[in-house]
């Protein structure tokens, strides 16, 4: 019943803090406060939705992990993203630094934005750095 009501305290915190924007108004305000929100909320809960956002917002803008349209799942690309999956459930010091060299490198979309996902669901301070990086230069690119 606590963790219940922590998630929807999280959950209530997140939506205010974005609820000015609307999404494709303002992307870089609505990031912004996501951002904000995933580094300095009291509540970890609400951080960590607000990293799960974020992991979000990249994949559906980054053209580094936007998906083809007609990207096979093949049975290596499976085994592939198991693998992910299995990395990401081991936890410690190392599964975050691989999980973004996945998501820097992989040659499948498929497979970075599996990366970029359980790197949103961790909740891990590196994780955000990492978005933080891919969000600067997402921006440098639209600058002419």
């Amino acid at each position: 019943m606590r963790k219940s009501i922590l998630v929807l305290t999280a959950l209530a915190a997140l939506i205010i803090s974005t609820a000015a924007f609307v999404p494709g108004q303002d992307r870089d305000k609505e990031i912004d406060a996501l951002v904000k929100t995933a580094k300095s909320d009291p509540n970890p809960e609400a951080r960590k939705q607000a990293l799960v956002e974020l992991s979000k917002r990249i994949c559906e803008q980054d053209k580094d992990f936007i998906s083809e349209p007609n990207e096979k799942v093949d049975p290596d690309t499976q085994k592939q993203k198991y693998e992910v999956l299995r990395i990401a459930r081991q936890g410690g010091d190392e599964a975050i630094p691989r999980l973004i060299e996945i998501a820097k490198t992989h040659p499948k979309t498929v497979i970075r934005r599996h990366a970029l996902y359980y790197l949103g669901h961790s909740g891990d301070e590196r994780a955000l750095e990492f978005f933080e990086e891919l969000l600067r230069k997402e921006r440098k690119s639209r600058t002419p």
